[in-house]
């Protein structure tokens, strides 16, 4: 549609209370036409993880698989909170049995309450959510189920995102809400414009790109400010792989739904120009769309394609760690493991070896790392890793760093030379892309000379 005046841009009315009913009619469409028109997205059945929320019946149940059982099923990001009295419904071996007989509806948080009404009138049988579906006081389930976040989150036909939600507390159905800059927010209204001499009906609404610009830009950006507010999910470490991994997501936002693919973007209010049929429009590098778009394309890929140039996954990979660095997690040592599923997916198409966050093939140019202040040193990575950095921060701790972005260009002189049988990490625990320790042991020309440090600046002679 084109609007009636180049002065006024064309959106939709977004209504003031979202109810299922609305999501499904935007879901459905939003599905059905990445089905008919993204190759990228579509996929076979895929196999149901080892445990799944089964909605098959009148009440939920926990529901342990086979490796015979394939089907389709949707996947939730959520924010686990800080409040103790606010923390999601779990799967423990306390309550593990009764969980496969049946899960008492009144158990449940507001949160997953509404998540599984959701699918099950969307006609979907199956739900994978972490608190649920691994056992939370088992640490050996825990290890086991976090080297398979790739294939749990990338083999999910939807995925859920309560981006808006602090905790599990907060419903799916909320009275939207337009935020300002100031963090107060106001109700969804729609006016009536009078124009004189127009027959023409014009309305008039806040924009909703508040919401836009958290789903774009990185909450370190400074137009990113007031992520940790107004869309705390994407504050939040694990929620980038979960992002990159699944095929599709549906973000529940403060002020309406914003829908994000392997292939394309949309939202309720159409401020976003719908591109199903075109796919991306050129985006920012600076964006976390842009990161969204290159991974699925480099690394999301389907098996049939050859594989993308080394050079071009090794620079997604500092790009992705620029982002990844500056979120937040709230345990230490998941700095190593909200980035299991990510790394497991890019070793498969880069066929090389991690360590500990860098790249045997690409390690002469990966040891180039910065961070923006000094921080703490940890023990759960060599201190040659960024991994080993981080940041105290009020929800958790972080380590904003950086790669610089001509490293594109890098060439290795070829004097430097890496010793395979000095160079590896040792698992603490039981995953290669858990907490390790390790050593390198490169070869090259040295230069002698003296440096020191201002307040901002690395001095050379």
């Amino acid at each position: 549609m084109t609007p009636f005046h180049p002065a006024f841009g064309y959106a939709r009315t977004v209504k003031r209370t979202l109810d299922a009913d609305l999501v499904i009619a935007n879901l459905n469409n939003w599905i059905g036409r990445c089905e008919n028109h993204h190759d990228v997205c579509t996929g076979s059945v895929s196999k149901l993880p080892r445990r799944v929320i089964d909605l098959s019946t009148d009440r939920p149940r926990l529901f342990e698989t086979t490796r015979d059982h394939f089907g389709k099923y949707v996947t939730l990001s959520h924010c686990w909170g800080q409040d103790t009295r606010r923390q999601p419904t779990k799967t423990t071996w306390a309550n593990i049995q009764a969980r496969k007989r049946e899960i008492d509806p009144n158990e449940l948080c507001v949160l997953f309450r509404d998540v599984f009404d959701l699918v099950k009138k969307m006609g979907y049988q199956y739900v994978w959510i972490d608190s649920l579906c691994i056992v939370q006081d088992d640490e050996s389930d825990w290890q086991d189920q976090s080297t398979k976040m790739a294939d749990i989150y990338a083999g999910a036909f939807f995925h859920i995102a309560g981006t808006y939600a602090h905790d599990s507390s907060y419903s799916l159905y909320i009275d939207r809400r337009m935020i300002a800059s100031s963090g107060f927010g106001y109700p969804i209204e729609t006016f009536d414009l009078a124009i004189t001499g127009e027959d023409n009906l014009v309305k008039m609404r806040l924009s909703h790109e508040r919401d836009h610009r958290f789903i774009n830009i990185p909450p370190s950006e400074p137009k990113g400010k007031g992520c940790e507010q107004q869309a705390p999910l994407l504050a939040r470490a694990w929620v980038l792989q979960e992002r990159l991994l699944a095929r599709r997501t549906l973000h529940f936002c403060g002020s309406e739904l914003i829908w994000e693919c392997n292939s394309s973007y949309a939202c309720e209010c159409t401020i976003e120009p719908d591109t199903f049929e075109s796919g991306f429009s050129g985006s920012s590098k600076q964006t976390s769309r842009f990161l969204t778009q290159e991974w699925a394309a480099l690394v999301n890929q389907k098996c049939d394609k050859p594989r993308p140039p080394l050079r071009d996954l090794y620079h997604l990979w500092h790009e992705l760690i620029n982002n990844y660095s500056k979120l937040v997690v709230t345990k230490l040592e998941d700095r190593c493991y909200a980035l299991t599923g990510l790394a497991s997916r890019f070793q498969r198409v880069a066929g090389d070896e991690y360590l500990a966050g860098l790249w045997t093939q690409d390690l002469p140019r990966n040891l180039l790392w910065s961070v923006f202040q000094p921080g703490l040193r940890s023990n759960i990575a060599p201190t040659w890793s960024w991994i080993s950095c981080y940041r105290l921060q009020k929800s958790g701790t972080n380590c904003p760093m950086f790669y610089y972005p001509w490293l594109k260009e890098f060439k290795k002189d070829e004097r430097v030379r890496l010793h395979a049988s000095g160079t590896f990490c040792t698992a603490q625990r039981e995953s290669k892309f858990g907490p390790v320790t390790g050593q390198i042991e490169l070869e090259a020309p040295c230069i002698f000379g003296d440096f020191g440090y201002d307040d901002r600046f690395l001095l050379l002679p």
